[in-house]
């Protein structure tokens, strides 16, 4: 069995950055990542995990499959605005926001999947989001890239 613990962007590190240790052989290879999922101004950072198997083509090529997850609270960090005609203010954010990700993925790895080295690669996928605040639902295909360095 080959292990690699590996930095990089994208969905396989957890979403935006992290890492991702991998576990395999000569064709499968199983990977767990975490890191920072999502960065905003106004919010508190979300922080993703992310569960992956590949298969490798050729020493440089894998197809796989991936699910992310993630959860951002935004209870201490509510928006609000001022309503005008009620003279009131309202919250516009706040409550816990629930991402999940899941699909299928390409990556290509520079040197061979079994070295350290640099790797690229794209995931497409379904998206699901949940607000617990405000019971909402929210679905759609959406897709990403990914970066990094297995060492």
């Amino acid at each position: 069995m080959d292990t690699h613990f590996g930095l990089g962007l994208g969905t396989q590190y957890g979403g935006l950055a992290g890492f991702k240790f991998t576990l395999g052989n000569a064709g499968d290879r199983f990977s767990a990542g975490a890191g920072i999922a999502n960065s905003d101004w106004d919010t508190e950072d979300a922080y993703g995990i992310a569960l992956a198997w590949e298969r490798l083509m050729t020493d440089q090529h894998a197809l796989g499959a991936f699910v992310r997850t993630s959860h951002r609270d935004l209870n201490h960090v509510a928006i609000t605005r001022y309503d005008a005609i009620q003279d009131t203010l309202v919250i516009e954010r706040a409550g816990t926001f629930y991402e999940t990700f899941v699909g299928g993925s390409y990556t290509y790895y520079f040197d061979s999947a079994k070295n350290s080295g640099l790797s690229a690669g794209i995931n497409i996928g379904k998206e699901y989001t949940h607000s617990d605040s405000y019971q909402e639902f929210e679905n759609g295909i959406t897709w990403g890239l990914q970066i990094g360095y297995q060492f």
